[in-house]
């Protein structure tokens, strides 16, 4: 997601010859839900949950009712493995002219070519996919690509294979407070091991710089040695090949978790979610649907419509919104 000053200033023109248009919320897709008695084990004891699972999103905006083309795109994967204990959720936020492109080939692609749950055959399919997107013709790939962030869900732990800046966030009950757990971090190239390699492979990372004010603004970014491009605003991805000549990787980190009994619900998102939402926030929104009624399919959208809220109010270009929640019910 590029949002730099230029961008803005054109579509606050836009906002005024257009008399300052409202956005509606409307064109939320809601997909289809998810509910199985599933067994977690802890301690070696075996605890019956009720897992929900439900899906949201929704498209962003160019512009002062500009609806954009919805480059996000998810999977929620029942069986996976041929394992009725195993399920296999992500998002995939698709950027650039073709993102939409990419970030649908991967939810295509990667649960049939994840075949075992060792991480070398997990950051096998990750790659195998990258190639498959390079060498097809009719895919974009140079500037265009997608994140990542997916969940592997089985009786003993969580498994989280995650690339790029979407996010996973499992949300915790005990001694009578709710919390928020990071199962995925974020990939930017200011993270210092991010950083060494890109510069170690020839690339430069460094913010956009505004000649008009004369510093450099927005969040860093990768670019090429010699040349102000590719711009790239996160380290790891599939697709874009540009990026990935110097130093931006498609190996996904591989992050496992055991559980402990205090997990109440999971929250698998683009940062559509997590650009103005944080832990405490979707804490505030979730945990009446998770607490009254166990109502997975109305808490997802009610994260995506408050998402969309708060980037109304701060932006005039809107990211698009989409999220998955997994509900841990007794």
């Amino acid at each position: 997601m590029i949002r730099d000053r230029f961008e803005n200033l054109m579509n606050q023109m836009t906002l005024k010859q257009n008399g300052g248009n409202t956005l509606y919320l409307k064109n939320f897709e809601k997909g289809p839900g998810y509910q199985k008695e599933f067994e977690i084990r802890i301690k070696n004891q075996n605890i019956k949950k009720n897992l929900k699972i439900n899906s949201c999103t929704k498209a962003g905006c160019s512009g002062p009712g500009i609806v954009k083309t919805n480059q996000d795109a998810y999977f929620i994967k029942e069986n996976f493995l041929k394992n009725e204990n195993y399920i296999f959720i992500g998002v995939c936020d698709g950027h650039g002219e073709k993102g939409e492109v990419v970030s649908k080939y991967v939810t295509n692609k990667l649960p049939e070519y994840i075949q075992d749950l060792s991480n070398d055959n997990i950051i096998n399919a990750f790659k195998k996919i990258n190639n498959e997107i390079y060498n097809n013709k009719n895919i974009e790939s140079n500037m265009s690509g997608t994140t990542v962030a997916s969940i592997i869900l089985t009786p003993e732990k969580i498994i989280c294979p995650n690339l790029g800046d979407s996010r996973a966030v499992l949300f915790k009950y005990e001694s009578g407070i709710y919390y928020s757990k990071n199962l995925s971090r974020d990939h930017k190239p200011g993270e210092p091991d991010e950083n060494r390699r890109i510069i170690n492979n020839n690339g430069r990372v460094k913010k956009c710089y505004d000649e008009e004010l004369k510093k450099f603004l927005g969040p860093d970014r990768v670019w090429l040695k010699s040349k102000e491009e590719p711009g790239l605003a996160m380290s790891r991805s599939i697709g874009d090949k540009l990026a990935h000549t110097v130093g931006v990787s498609d190996e996904p980190e591989i992050k496992s978790f055991e559980y402990d009994g205090s997990e109440k619900f999971l929250i698998v998102a683009s940062d559509g979610i997590w650009e103005y939402l944080h832990g405490e926030d979707c804490i505030k929104i979730v945990r009446p649907f998770y607490e009254d009624d166990k109502n997975c399919e109305e808490a997802a959208l009610a994260l995506v419509k408050e998402a969309f809220r708060k980037w109304k109010r701060k932006e005039v270009v809107i990211d698009d919104i989409t999220v998955i929640i997994v509900f841990f019910n007794e």
